[in-house]
């Protein structure tokens, strides 16, 4: 899996374009500029020029401008407007407010800018899906940990847990980078039938929990597994930070009467051959996750619901609050293409052109310029008059020579070939 989101933030200015000497020309947006390794797209092939490009996307279809902003329209969050040739994006909904609000508008740029930045993006996730199949880390990129619960045995009928208005749960860390993880569902014993129990999903590096759930319950007394909505937790993403953890749990305020304890220890080791199921379990999820019991005194919430501060949390060792979880890992490969991002700026470059000369090739233009730069397109990306190598495998072939840094790396996610390169190297594409 690879998170696009992420991927795009920490590749971002890794490489630029560089502006036309002519200044009758549009000039690119400031962002399309940087070069953090000092690479630029207008480098790999004579036809990336800003000239080209232009002629490309003007009235070609290749870019479909929004309408133009008017006061009389009603603006939802995310619309697209132009106004004196520029492109706005709606950062809140409204009518009536000018562009140069920026409360309310964000700017993107003039047309060619846009569209290069929408190249870029695309760049960067098709490179990482393609280094994904050649590379043969397609091979595990399934889940490396089937869905599995924490144990297995019910709560104890007699061993009810007092409310005193904590938050309760279980405090979810991953073991190492690129991982990722799935509650598919939740193990729900109170003492009470549960009717719209809202359960949360908080990560250490946002202010505001990250996922609501609301579940229910037929039975009193008696365990029920809920399916939840699809929430992954990675390493990385685009909404939390590198090797933050999760909190999963409920407020005690909500539920309807009290839940039932398992006291199943999450410390202590089992025997094998005595608690054979128990302890299969804790080995299969604990190679990956890390998980606790945890709760917040009342008096330690903010009352808001956001995130109190975690070092007043405090852990138990055999209080489940009712809860158990089926849970899935799998291999995220976000943050491993972010660590090696030194080693993608040429291939990344590569990419980017060979996906600008592609439109070039298809370009709707009609005109004596258009069709003599989409023949040279064409050929530039296929070459095969002469047999030799085109664009294309250039592309596939660089792809092909990188090695990658793989220290650290979880070994169940990396492919066999590669367990034991531990340095990024740019081999001969030639």
């Amino acid at each position: 899996m690879i998170n696009p989101i992420p991927l795009q933030s920490c590749l971002s200015g890794l490489i630029g374009f560089r502006n036309s000497v002519d200044q009758a020309m549009p000039q690119l947006s400031a962002s399309l500029l940087e070069s953090e390794s000092g690479i630029y797209v207008n480098d790999q092939h004579s036809l990336i020029t800003i000239e080209n490009i232009n002629a490309c996307i003007e009235n070609s279809g290749t870019i479909t401008l929004p309408s133009a902003w008017s006061a009389l329209t009603t603006y939802a969050e995310g619309a697209k407007v132009t106004s004196s040739g520029i492109i706005y994006t709606a950062i809140t909904g409204g009518i009536n407010n000018p562009v140069t609000n920026t409360a309310f508008w964000k700017l993107d740029g003039n047309p060619i800018s846009v569209y290069l930045s929408e190249k870029l993006n695309q760049g960067m996730a098709n490179l990482a899906n393609k280094i994904f199949l050649q590379k043969n880390l397609n091979q595990n990129s399934k889940s490396i940990l089937g869905e599995t619960m924490l144990y297995d045995n019910g709560g104890n009928l007699r061993k009810t847990i007092p409310k005193s208005g904590r938050f309760v749960g279980f405090k979810i860390s991953l073991k190492s980078l690129d991982l990722g993880a799935i509650i598919r569902k939740i193990g729900l014993q109170f003492t009470d039938a549960q009717t719209s129990l809202n359960i949360y999903l908080y990560n250490s590096s946002q202010s505001g929990y990250v996922k609501q759930w609301t579940v229910s319950t037929t039975k009193a007394y008696s365990f029920e597994w809920v399916a939840l909505t699809k929430e992954v937790m990675s390493f990385l993403s685009d909404e939390t930070n590198a090797g933050s953890t999760f909190a999963l749990g409920y407020y005690e305020d909500d539920i309807t009467g009290n839940a039932i304890n398992n006291e199943y220890s999450f410390i202590t080791n089992f025997c094998g051959t005595c608690h054979p199921a128990n302890w299969g379990l804790r080995q299969s999820w604990s190679k990956y996750m890390h998980i606790q019991p945890f709760f917040v005194l009342a008096d330690n919430l903010p009352g808001d619901l956001t995130m109190w501060n975690s070092e007043q949390e405090q852990f138990t060792d055999n209080i489940n609050f009712g809860l158990n979880i089926l849970t899935s890992v799998f291999c995220d490969s976000t943050d491993f293409f972010c660590r090696n991002k030194s080693g993608l700026s040429n291939l990344l470059a590569l990419q980017v052109a060979v996906s600008i000369i592609e439109d070039m090739g298809f370009s709707g233009r009609d005109n004596q310029k258009m069709l003599k730069v989409q023949q040279m397109a064409n050929y530039a990306l296929n070459k095969k008059e002469n047999n030799s190598p085109g664009l294309y495998q250039d592309l596939d072939k660089a792809i092909m020579a990188v090695r990658f840094n793989y220290s650290n790396a979880n070994s169940d996610c990396l492919p066999c070939d590669d367990l034991y390169e531990n340095s990024i190297r740019i081999g001969s594409v030639y």
